[in-house]
């Protein structure tokens, strides 16, 4: 899925979880449990950023795949983990993250991968790699090759098919502005002036409204409507809320949510800004 390692705006990239021997300290807290499995890697940074405003929660430069991730208590919320080692392969194209890359001198390969976590007693998550992938399949033609498995973790994997739609959404818009922008282009070479400025207008307007999607819109809230009382929904109506600012089309689905959404910080946020507009 695409949109497990592509990000737009303000909630992307983040960072990469460190790993080291969990100390005393840590354990008399309640924690998070992390284990990355398969990866064809012996070792990377790591890094937990909130996937929102970008804080880094969690870092551990030495991580050994395999090996288990001990996070502090954290919020319930989506973070981005990104995996990180040193490019391998000269020849291939270098991924970057510009918002959170630390090392920038360096030519490092990111892996980023949302993660819904849940500050609870026991949370246990393991990440696998489920599909016989290369490390230079995954170099030179990105992480989109690589099929994850969420392993106790129900909110992971409802996440991931939130994911999911948006990915589906990014290669079908795509594909819609480069059809209207050859039209542009094509109203150019034959002289239509007229014509030409129609189709730039449009290409503009895609662009701006980039997140604005009534096909989106309408799977967000089919998704929503199957899982109401999940915190993970409440993050998706708010997340993209905060793309396009249209409450009434998801006024309804707001207005269904019940139990463990109702009490999610972003619930009470939706409330807050909407609430004088008569929720």
């Amino acid at each position: 899925m695409r949109i497990l390692f592509m990000f737009i705006g303000l909630f992307i990239t983040g960072g990469l979880l460190q790993c080291q021997a969990p100390d005393s300290k840590l354990l008399k807290t309640k924690s998070l449990v992390l284990v990355l499995d398969n990866l064809p890697v012996d070792s990377c940074s790591v890094r937990v950023h909130h996937i929102i405003t970008g804080e880094e929660v969690y870092h551990n430069s030495t991580y050994k795949i395999g090996d288990t991730l001990y996070i502090p208590s954290i919020d319930d919320d989506m973070y981005i983990a990104v995996f990180s080692w040193p490019k391998t392969l000269i020849s291939h194209r270098i991924f970057h993250s510009k918002q959170f890359n630390k090392e920038e001198d360096a030519d490092y390969f990111e892996l980023t991968k949302p993660i819904f976590l849940q500050d609870r007693t026991d949370s246990l998550y393991k990440i696998s790699v489920v599909n016989d992938v290369t490390l230079e399949e995954i170099e030179s033609s990105g992480a989109e090759v690589i099929a994850f498995k969420n392993l106790n973790c129900k909110a992971c994997d409802l996440a991931d098919e939130y994911w999911a739609l948006y990915s589906s959404f990014f290669s079908r818009k795509k594909d819609h502005i480069d059809s209207v922008r050859q039209v542009y282009y094509n109203n150019v070479k034959a002289t239509n002036l007229e014509k030409a400025r129609e189709s730039y207008l449009l290409v503009n307007d895609l662009e701006r409204n980039y997140q604005k999607d009534d096909i989106l819109d309408a799977a967000l809230i089919k998704k929503i409507k199957s899982n109401e009382d999940s915190q993970v929904s409440m993050f998706f109506l708010f997340y993209q809320l905060y793309n396009h600012r249209d409450f009434d089309k998801f006024r309804g689905v707001f207005n269904g949510m019940s139990g463990d959404a109702r009490k999610s910080k972003y619930y009470n946020m939706v409330y807050k800004q909407y609430h004088p507009a008569g929720v």
